[in-house]
């Protein structure tokens, strides 16, 4: 026997009955869910972001509110990249070989 509930969703005067089982409802609730974390951690990101304006901050939290997911997936993206931009450079990586190394110059002339 299969477990099902019946939910009403209304949209604006009309009403839609739809058919749902046990499964879908709980698919839909842990995407839902998953989906507010999502805008959670975007608007922590953007009230943490030291590079923004504080009315910067403001519009970019109001997006994320107004556009729910598309506002917060839009949003991660660009404060991901501006913060990606103003890091300093890490050591080491122009070149890709290792700082200490021995050049064929060197070698031939018997430098260490």
């Amino acid at each position: 026997m299969e477990v099902s509930t019946w939910l009403w969703v209304g949209f604006g005067e009309s009403l839609c009955l739809c058919h749902q089982t046990v499964e879908e409802k709980y698919l839909i609730e842990s995407v839902i869910l998953g989906l507010s974390i999502l805008n959670i951690y975007v608007i922590y990101r953007v009230f943490k972001c030291a590079l923004l304006e504080h009315i910067q901050k403001i519009f970019q939290i109001l997006i994320v509110l107004i556009l729910p997911f598309l506002g917060a997936l839009i949003i991660f993206l660009f404060v991901r990249n501006i913060e990606k931009d103003n890091e300093p450079p890490s050591k080491g990586e122009f070149g890709g070989g290792p700082q200490n190394s021995v050049s064929s110059v060197d070698a031939s002339l018997g430098a260490d």
